[in-house]
């Protein structure tokens, strides 16, 4: 049975800054990040914010959250009004149309050894 009226939320944890690449690649077409929310557990974790319609066997329920736990990228359904908390309170930021842009504004070397961190020029 397809429920394309309702739109559904979740947030998936990330545990690296890889998890924004690849957490979409695990997306079907009628869901996809909206936004970003941070410290929304008790780790301080950043979450991805997905959004989207069900049709069909591409649910959130039993298709995208067991879908994105297979590669280890765990999230939950949003609760209602949670989204719109996380607003309120200046945790969320929505992703702009035209995707997320990423840039490098240091590279640096950790020597194991010292304990230090070096900028590469």
């Amino acid at each position: 049975m397809s429920n394309t009226e309702t739109t559904r939320r979740a947030v998936i944890s990330t545990r690296t800054s890889n998890d924004l690449k690849a957490i979409p690649a695990y997306l079907p077409g009628n869901y996809k990040v909206v936004g970003t929310v941070e410290r929304f557990d008790p780790f301080g974790t950043v979450g991805l914010v997905i959004e989207g319609n069900d049709d069909a066997g591409w649910t959130l329920d039993e298709y995208v959250l067991p879908r994105l736990a297979s590669g280890l990228h765990f999230g939950r359904k949003l609760e209602e009004g949670e989204l719109e908390e996380w607003i309120r309170d200046d945790k969320y930021v929505p992703i702009p149309p035209s995707g997320m842009t990423f840039e490098v504004i240091a590279e640096l070397s950790y020597d194991v050894e010292t304990d230090t961190l070096t900028e590469i020029n």
